[in-house]
């Protein structure tokens, strides 16, 4: 069986990341009745595979054996019709990434590939560019990216566009982890927002803080 990483916040949010090494059977044992889930049998073989991890994660998270009710609203956001916790989840290859807690929150999991320089004009704003490519461009991109796509979860709405309304205004390094500051612009309004970041192997953990 693999092993959960499993850490709670200062702010009591509750963050998991699990290693898949376990065939679709394991998890639909662990989870009575999620065969049942209609959203189930959409998925190719290898999304069912992160879907039902991503599943017994929070159940994980949660404290809880078997099923429980999560739903996803009219822009895809999940969220629990039983209970008043925030939810967030991600997954990347091999892993599955949530976070749990009473605020708005979001996650991001993802595997480092140099792909992500040939995307970057989808997300990255002028200023951006200018601090953070002219040096660790690969690392910075996926820092970037991680963090927009944590906030995007974070507002669940579809009227939020990453280069438009995201930016990242700093990034804080200590070895493998540090912290990145990031700007939300929205109708009249700016919202701060910090955000944590973690590399594990050839992965990048990313999750907001506040």
């Amino acid at each position: 069986m693999a092993a959960l990483k499993q850490k709670i916040m200062d702010n009591q949010d509750r963050i998991g990341l699990w290693k898949i090494e376990e065939p679709c059977a394991f998890f639909e044992q662990q989870l009575p009745g999620i065969v049942n889930n209609p959203n189930w049998y959409r998925k190719t073989k290898g999304r069912k595979l992160e879907w039902l991890a991503s599943r017994y994660l929070l159940t994980k998270l949660l404290d809880v054996k078997g099923a429980y009710q999560l739903y996803k609203n009219h822009t895809g956001k999940p969220f629990f019709n039983n209970s008043s916790l925030n939810v967030s989840f991600s997954h990347s290859a091999k892993y599955v990434a949530a976070i749990i807690g009473e605020n708005r929150v979001g996650i991001d999991i993802q595997r480092m590939t140099p792909r992500i320089k040939k995307l970057s004009f989808k997300f990255l704003c002028e200023t951006e560019k200018e601090k953070f490519t002219q040096e660790k461009e690969l690392e910075n991109l996926h820092l970037i990216w991680g963090a927009k796509e944590a906030l995007y979860k974070v507002y669940g709405t579809t009227d939020l566009f990453f280069k438009r309304d995201i930016e990242v205004q700093t990034i804080d390094r200590n070895e493998n982890k540090g912290k990145i500051i990031a700007l939300v612009n929205r109708t009249n309004k700016q919202t701060t927002h910090e955000i944590a970041y973690e590399w594990i192997e050839d992965h990048l953990l990313v999750h907001t803080i506040n």
